[in-house]
C-alpha cells in the first residue's frame, strides 16, 4: 500500500511531528556546515579545479609545440653539423673538402644515435616495470615472435631514416620527408576491404601516388639516386608496425600490451645501433672510430650536444605533455593543434634562419621549385589521414592501452608517431561473466540454489570481452548497514540520500541510483518495529511520495520513494529469522543485488557498482561520482575508497582527526602508488559488482578457529578487501572523494573499537604476507617489494610499544639528563603489570586503568617533547635532531599539499601526548582481549545516544521529571490520557528520552490486573481507547508466517503463494496482540499499516538464501560446543600472542639499553640505533614520495573532471531547450489547426 506523507502523519500526533521538525531544526546549522565541507567536491572543483584546468590548458599547448619543434630542429641541426652545408653531397667528399674532422662526424653520429635510441630505452624500462606490475601471464610464442620481428624492422627503418636519409637531404627536405611516415603507415588499410570504406581507400591510393611524386622530385633535384631506395626502404620498414592499427583488436596482444611493448622496444635498441654502425662503415669510415671518437667527445662540441639534448628532452616532454592533454580532456588544443602546427613552425623557423642570416642554407628558387610544394602536399595528406585526433573521445585519465596503440614514443618523426599512436576510439573495457550464472530466475522457480554455489574463474573474469567508446548506463546501489544510530547520525544519513536524490536529477549522466538500508535487530520479540526504526521513520521528510511495507522471510521490507524519485529499500531484520551483525547484512545485499536485482531487472553486471556506507556517514553526489570514475577508468579496479573525515568533539576525537589525516596523507597514498590499498572502509567505498561476485561465496565462510574468527568477524571490511586482493583485484584510494563519519568520542568506546581493528588488521596482513607468493602471482598490482614493505610495517606495529618506551627514555635523558635505562625499565614494568591486570580483570576495569596510565603517559610526554625540542635547539646536526626535523618537515609539507586539511596539524599535539596510550596500552589491551567477542560500540540504548539533543528536549525532560505531566492521572482505562493534551506531550518526551517501548515495571504497576497477552481486539481498544486503525501490525517471532495474518479472501495461504498474487489485505489476528504491540500503537502516529507479501520469486529467493547462508544458529549442543571450542582457541591465542608481544618488546628494549652509547658496536658502519632510525626514516621517505606522486595524480583527476558538472548542466539545458522548441512547434501547429478549424466552422456557419 502506498502511504503519502505517512511518517509522521498530519492527522494525529501533531506534537510528534513538531518534535521531528525540531530535530531537523536543531541540526540545521551543523548540516549546513557539512554542506559547506561537502560542497568542496562540487563548488571547489568548479573554482580552483577550473582555475587549475585553465592554467594547464594555457601552459600545455605551448610546451607540446615547443618540444616537438625542438626535436625537429635538433635532428636537422645534427644532420647539418655532419654536412656543414645545405647541398647534398657524399659525406666522404664533404669531409675532405670542408676539413670536417673525423671526430666532428663521429660526435654528430653519436648524438644522432643517442637521440634515436634514448626514447626506446625509456620505453623499454617503462614497459618492463609496468608489465611486471600489471600483467599476469607471459605472451604467447606468436605474440613474442611478431613483437620482436616488427621491432627489428622498425629499428632498422629508424636507423636508415635518421643516419642516412636526413644526412643526404636539405634541412627543409628533412622536415618534409618525416611527413611521409603517415601515408606509408596506412598501406595495410588497402588490404582491409571490409573495414575501410571505398572513399578512404581511394584517398590512400591517391596519397601514395603523391608521395611517390614527391620522392621523385627530391631525387631529381638533389641528383642523388641512392636516396630513392633509402627513403622507400626506411619509410616502408617504419610503417609496417602501423599497418594493423585500425584492424580488429587482437585481444591477446591487448592482454599482453606491456609485454609486447617491452619486447618491441628492447629489440629496437640493438637494431638501431647496428644499423647506424653499418651505415658508418659503408660510408668508408673506420669501424671503431664511431665508438672511440664519437662517444668520448660528446660534450666537446657545443652545437652537437645542444642539438642532441633538444632531441632527447624535447621528445620526452612532448610525449608526456601530449599524453597529459589527452588525459585531461583538452585533446584539441593541447595535442591535435600543437602536432598540426609543429611541422609548419619548424619549417618557418628554418626558412627564417636561413633567409635572415648570412648562411646560404636555402635557395629561393628551390623553395618555389620543389621544397614548399613537396612540404604542403605531404602536410595536407598527414592532416587528412590523422583527422581523428580532432575528435575528443577519451575518458578522463584513461589507461595507457586505452589511449595509445603502442607503448612509448620515438624521436625521429615524433609528431607522426603520436598521431598514429593515438587510438581513433579510446577503449573502454568490459569483463566477461560466466553465462551459466544467468539462469537464476528459473533456478528460483525450481526451488534450487545450484547457481549460488558457482563462481566464475579468475582467468575468465579478467579476459577482456569487448571494447567500446560508448557511455553505457551505470547502476549504483547504495547499501547502508545500521544498528543503533542516534538521531543526529540518522539525520545526516538521510540528508546524504536526499542530496543524491536531488543531485542526480540536475545532471545528464547515465547513472541510476538505488538505496538499501539494512537494520540489524530491527524487530521486537512481538514482531513490531523497534525504537530505532521508529526514530528513523519519524525523521523522513514530509514530501515522501509513497511508502510500501512488505512481509519477508527475514522480517519486513519498506520501499520508500524520495521526493525526486530515488527508491530506498529498508530491510528490517528479525534476529530470530536471519543472522545478525554487519557481515551477514553485507552478504544479504550482495546476493540480493547481484543474484536477484541484477538478473530480474536485466542489468549488465559490468556496469553494476555497490556503494557501501555506514549508518552515520555523510556524503554527496560529487564524491560518489568520483569513486565511480575510478572504477570505470580501469577494468582491474575492484574497489575504491575515499578520504574519510572523522567527526566528534573532545581529545579522543581530536586524536583521531590527526590519525585519519596522516593515515590518508601517507599510508593510503603509499599503498595506492606502490601496490594496492589493503582495506576499503565500509563507511564509504564503492565496489565493482563483478569483483564482489567472485568473493561473496567465500565471504559467507564461518569461522572454525580463533584466527579465522579474528579475521572474519572482527573486521569485515578488511577481510573483504583481503579476499579481493587474493582474487587479483586492484583496490585504490580516491583522495578527491570525501565522506564524514562519527568517530568514538569517549575513551571507553575508542578502546573497544580499536580492540577489534588491531586484531583484525594484524590477522589479515599476516595472512597476506604468509601467502605472498600466491598473491603476487595472481594480483598484478602487488609485487614482492610491496609485500616486503607491508612486512616491515607489520613488524613496526608489533614492536611499537618498545619503540615508544625507547623514545620516552631518550627524550627525558636528552632534555633533563634523567637516566635513560631506569626510565625505560620503569615503564616496561608498568606495561607488564598492565598486561597481567588485563588477564585477571573485566574489560571495563582494564579500560579504566588504561585511562589512568594514559594520563600518566601524556604527562611524561610533555617532558619528552620538551627534551627533544632542547636537543634540536642545541645541536640540529645530531642524529636524533635530524630525525625529528625530518618527521616534522614531512608532516608540514604533507599538510601544505592538503591545504583544506592543514588544520589537522593542530590536533597533532593531542596525538603526541597520546602516543603511550595508543601504541603501548591500547596494543596490550587489544591483544589481551582477543577472546572478547563483543562488538564494543553502539551497544547503548537510544536514550543514551540521543542525550542532550536539544534544549527543547532537555526542558521537556526536566518538566516531566517534575511531574508537570503525571502518568498516574491517565488511569480509568486511558481515556483521559489519550484525549488530553498532556498525552501528546508524553509522547514527545518519551520519543526523545526513555525507550519508546516504555518500562515493564511501570506498566505492571499501572495495570496489575490486566492480561494483555490474551486480550482481543475489543479489549485492547477499550483498555487504551485506541481506534482500530491505529493498531500496528505485529506478530510473534516464533509463530509461522501465515498464522499471523488472515486473508480477506477465503483462499488459503498456500493457494496464495502458488498463484503468486500479492493484492491481499491483512487483518491483525486477535491471538497475536501483546503489550509491546500496544505500546507501539501508542507511540506511533495514527497510520494504517497494511503489509503485503513479496512477489513469489523474491520471496523464494530470500527463503533459499537464508536456508543456505543466513539461517540463525540454533542453540544446539553441537553449535554450543563449536562456540566453546572457538572461545577456547581464542583464549589460547590470546595467551600466546600477549606473551610474544611482551617478550619481543622486552628484548628489544633491553638490547637498546645495552647497546645505547656503545660506539664499538658497529653494524654496516653505523650503530644499531642509527640503523633502526634509518630504516624507519626510509619507510617515511617512501611514503612521502608516494604521497607526492599521488597528489599529482589527484590534481590531474580533478582537472580532468572539473568541467564535467558544467558539461552536464549545459547538456541538460540544451535538452530542455530542444524540448521547449519542440513543444512550441507542436503548440503552433495545434494553434494553426484550431484556427483553420474555427475558420472552417465560421465559413460553414455563414453559409
Amino acid at each position: 500500500m502506498e502511504v503519502n506523507n505517512s511518517f509522521p502523519s498530519q492527522n494525529s500526533s501533531n506534537n510528534l511531528e513538531l518534535c521531528s521538525e525540531d530535530w531537523v531544526n536543531i541540526f540545521e546549522e551543523k548540516d549546513d556546515s557539512f554542506k559547506k565541507q561537502s560542497n568542496v567536491s562540487e563548488t571547489g572543483r568548479r573554482n580552483w579545479g577550473g582555475c587549475c584546468r585553465g592554467f594547464i590548458m594555457f601552459l600545455v599547448p605551448p610546451i607540446v609545440l615547443a618540444s616537438l619543434v625542438a626535436v625537429k630542429l635538433g635532428l636537422v641541426a645534427l644532420a647539418d653539423v655532419a654536412n656543414d652545408e645545405i647541398t647534398v653531397i657524399t659525406r666522404k667528399n664533404k669531409a675532405s673538402e670542408d676539413n670536417v674532422t673525423l671526430e666532428t662526424l663521429a660526435v654528430a653520429y653519436a648524438w644522432l644515435l643517442l637521440g634515436i635510441v634514448a626514447p626506446t630505452v625509456l620505453n623499454t624500462g617503462y614497459a618492463l616495470v609496468t608489465s611486471g606490475a600489471r600483467e599476469l601471464k607471459y605472451p604467447t610464442k606468436g605474440a613474442v615472435f611478431m613483437s620482436l620481428f616488427l621491432g627489428m624492422l622498425e629499428g632498422i627503418g629508424y636507423g636508415i631514416l635518421g643516419a642516412a636519409v636526413l644526412l643526404r637531404l636539405s634541412l627543409l627536405s628533412g622536415i618534409s620527408i618525416m611527413l611521409a611516415i603517415v601515408p606509408a603507415s596506412c598501406l595495410g588499410e588497402l588490404f582491409q576491404k571490409t573495414l575501410v570504406s571505398k572513399s578512404r581507400r581511394f584517398f590512400l591510393i591517391f596519397s601514395l601516388l603523391i608521395v611517390v611524386g614527391c620522392f621523385g622530385a627530391l631525387v631529381y633535384f638533389t641528383n642523388d639516386y641512392h636516396l630513392a631506395w633509402m627513403m622507400g626502404v626506411s619509410l616502408f620498414l617504419v610503417g609496417i608496425p602501423w599497418w594493423t592499427r585500425n584492424a580488429p583488436l587482437n585481444l591477446q596482444k591487448l592482454k599482453f600490451y606491456y609485454y609486447c611493448g617491452f619486447l618491441n622496444n628492447l629489440i629496437q635498441i640493438p637494431a638501431i645501433a647496428l644499423t647506424v654502425w653499418v651505415i658508418w662503415i659503408l660510408d668508408g669510415y673506420d669501424a671503431l672510430s664511431l665508438w672511440t671518437l664519437g662517444f668520448p667527445g660528446l660534450m666537446n662540441y657545443e652545437t652537437s650536444y645542444i642539438a642532441g639534448l633538444m632531441v632527447i628532452g624535447g621528445a620526452f616532454l612532448g610525449y608526456h605533455f601530449g599524453w597529459l592533454a589527452c588525459s585531461l580532456c583538452f585533446q584539441k588544443i593541447g595535442f591535435a593543434a600543437p602536432l598540426a602546427l609543429s611541422s609548419l613552425v619548424a619549417y618557418g623557423v628554418i626558412v627564417g634562419i636561413c633567409l635572415g642570416t648570412d648562411k646560404n642554407c636555402v635557395e629561393i628558387s628551390d623553395l618555389y621549385t620543389y621544397e614548399v610544394p613537396v612540404f604542403l602536399a605531404l602536410f595536407i595528406i598527414q592532416v587528412v589521414i590523422t583527422r581523428h585526433v580532432w575528435y575528443e573521445n577519451v575518458f578522463p585519465i584513461p589507461l595507457s592501452k586505452a589511449l595509445w596503440n603502442r607503448v612509448g614514443y620515438s624521436a625521429v618523426g615524433i609528431e607522426q608517431f603520436l598521431l598514429l599512436n593515438r587510438r581513433e576510439k579510446a577503449l573502454r573495457f568490459k569483463i566477461k561473466r560466466n553465462p551459466s550464472e544467468e539462469s537464476l530466475p528459473s533456478v528460483l522457480t525450481n526451488g534450487s540454489l545450484a547457481t549460488f554455489g558457482s563462481s566464475s574463474k579468475f582467468d575468465d573474469v579478467k579476459t577482456i570481452n569487448s571494447c567500446t567508446s560508448k557511455d553505457e548506463t551505470n547502476y549504483v546501489f547504495m547499501c547502508t548497514t545500521m544498528w543503533h544510530e542516534n538521531t543526529k547520525e540518522m539525520h545526516h544519513l538521510l540528508a546524504s540520500f536526499l542530496r543524491i536524490d536531488s543531485g542526480r536529477t540536475e545532471t545528464a549522466e547515465k547513472t541510476v541510483y538505488e538505496g538499501h538500508l539494512l537494520f540489524d535487530d530491527a524487530v521486537t520479540p512481538a514482531g513490531a518495529y523497534n525504537e530505532y526504526v521508529n526514530l528513523f521513520l519519524s525523521l523522513l521528510p514530509k514530501e515522501i511520495p509513497s511508502i510500501k511495507e512488505y512481509i519477508t522471510p527475514y522480517g519486513y521490507q519498506l520501499l520508500i520513494t524520495l521526493p525526486n524519485g530515488l527508491q530506498v529499500y529498508v530491510h528490517l531484520k528479525d534476529k530470530t529469522k536471519i543472522r545478525n551483525k554487519k557481515r551477514w547484512s553485507q552478504i544479504m545485499y550482495m546476493f540480493y543485488i547481484l543474484r536477484f536485482r541484477v538478473i530480474t531487472c536485466g542489468l549488465d553486471i559490468n556496469h553494476v557498482f555497490i556503494l557501501t556506507t555506514d549508518g552515520d556517514t555523510e556524503f554527496d553526489l560529487p564524491s560518489t561520482r568520483d569513486l565511480l570514475l575510478y572504477l570505470k577508468r580501469n577494468h582491474i579496479v575492484g574497489g575504491v575508497c575515499s578520504r574519510v573525515f572523522p567527526k566528534g568533539g573532545g581529545p579522543v576525537a581530536w586524536f583521531q582527526v590527526f590519525e585519519y589525516a596522516v593515515g590518508h596523507w601517507l599510508q593510503k597514498a603509499a599503498e595506492n602508488v606502490l601496490g594496492s590499498v589493503l582495506c576499503l572502509p565500509g563507511c564509504f567505498s564503492m565496489l565493482r559488482g563483478t569483483a564482489l561476485e567472485e568473493v561473496m561465496h567465500i565471504y559467507t565462510t564461518n569461522a572454525v578457529s580463533g584466527k579465522e574468527f579474528l579475521q572474519y568477524d572482527q573486521g569485515e571490511d578488511r577481510w573483504l578487501s583481503t579476499l579481493l586482493l587474493k582474487h587479483g583485484w586492484l583496490l585504490q584510494y580516491a583522495a578527491s572523494a570525501d565522506a564524514y563519519t562519527y568517530c568514538p568520542s569517549t575513551f571507553h568506546e575508542f578502546f573497544n573499537q580499536r580492540r577489534r581493528w588491531v586484531s583484525s588488521t594484524i590477522a589479515n596482513i599476516f595472512d597476506l604476507i604468509m601467502n605472498s607468493g600466491a598473491v603476487v602471482h595472481r594480483n598484478i598490482s602487488i609485487s614482492r617489494f610491496y609485500m616486503a614493505y607491508q612486512a616491515l610495517l607489520l613488524i613496526g606495529t608489533i614492536i611499537s610499544p618498545g619503540i615508544i618506551l625507547m623514545m620516552m627514555g631518550a627524550g627525558l635523558n636528552a632534555g633533563f639528563g634523567i637516566n635513560q635505562s631506569w626510565i625505560s625499565i620503569t615503564f616496561l614494568i608498568l606495561t607488564i603489570l598492565y598486561a597481567l591486570i588485563c588477564l585477571r580483570t573485566t574489560s571495563n576495569t582494564q579500560i579504566k586503568i588504561a585511562w589512568v596510565l594514559s594520563l600518566l603517559g601524556g604527562i611524561v610526554m610533555i617532558f619528552v617533547m620538551v627534551g627533544f625540542i632542547v636537543t634540536v635547539a642545541d645541536d640540529p646536526t645530531t642524529l636524533s635532531s635530524s630525525f625529528v626535523l625530518f618527521l616534522v618537515g614531512t608532516m608540514v609539507i604533507a599538510a601544505l599539499l592538503h591545504p583544506r586539511e592543514a588544520w589537522c596539524l593542530i590536533c597533532g599535539i593531542v596525538y603526541l601526548f597520546a602516543l603511550p596510550s595508543v601504541f603501548i596500552f591500547l596494543m596490550v589491551y587489544s591483544v589481551a582481549n582477543i577472546d572478547n567477542v563483543s562488538w564494543g560500540t553502539r551497544e547503548s540504548k537510544i536514550k543514551e545516544n540521543n542525550k542532550a539533543d536539544s534544549k527543547l528536549a532537555n526542558a521537556r525532560r526536566i518538566l516531566a521529571k517534575l511531574k508537570f505531566w503525571k502518568k498516574n492521572e491517565a488511569k480509568n482505562n486511558g481515556k483521559d490520557l489519550l484525549n488530553s493534551t498532556e498525552s501528546k506531550d508524553i509522547l514527545v518526551v518519551n520519543t526523545s528520552d526513555d525507550s519508546l517501548l516504555g518500562n515493564d515495571d511501570d506498566y505492571n504497576k499501572e495495570f496489575p490486573d490486566k492480561d494483555v497477552n490474551n486480550a482481543s481486539h475489543l479489549s485492547v481498544r477499550s483498555l487504551y481507547n485506541i481506534p482500530p486503525q491505529r493498531l500496528a501490525f505485529a506478530r510473534s517471532s516464533t509463530a509461522p508466517l501465515y498464522d499471523n495474518v488472515s486473508l480477506k479472501s477465503h483462499d488459503s495461504a498456500e493457494s496464495y503463494r502458488s498463484n503468486g498474487n500479492d493484492d491481499y489485505d491483512y487483518e491483525v489476528s486477535q491471538s497475536q496482540l501483546d503489550r509491546e504491540e500496544i505500546e507501539r500503537a501508542l507511540f506511533l502516529p495514527e497510520t494504517v499499516h497494511e503489509f503485503k507479501l513479496l512477489e513469489k520469486s523474491e520471496y523464494t529467493f530470500w527463503e533459499l538464501l537464508i536456508a543456505k547462508y543466513l539461517e540463525v544458529e540454533k542453540p544446539t549442543p553441537t553449535n554450543l560446543a563449536k562456540k566453546a571450542q572457538i572461545l577456547e582457541m581464542l583464549k589460547e591465542l590470546r595467551d600466546s600472542s600477549l606473551f610474544s608481544l611482551i617478550l619481543i618488546n622486552t628484548i628489544i628494549l633491553l638490547v637498546f639499553i645495552a647497546v645505547y652509547g656503545q660506539e664499538s658496536l658497529i653494524i654496516l658502519d653505523s650503530s644499531a640505533v642509527t640503523l633502526l632510525l634509518s630504516i624507519f626514516a626510509l619507510l617515511v621517505l617512501v611514503q612521502f614520495l608516494s604521497m607526492l606522486w599521488h597528489r599529482l595524480a589527484m590534481v590531474c583527476h580533478v582537472v580532468a573532471t572539473a568541467n564535467k558538472y558544467d558539461q552536464d548542466a549545459k547538456r541538460k539545458k540544451s535538452q530542455e531547450k530542444r524540448i521547449k522548441k519542440a513543444g512550441e512547434k507542436v503548440a503552433k501547429k495545434e494553434e494553426k489547426f484550431l484556427q483553420a478549424k474555427r475558420a472552417e466552422e465560421a465559413h460553414s456557419f455563414a453559409q
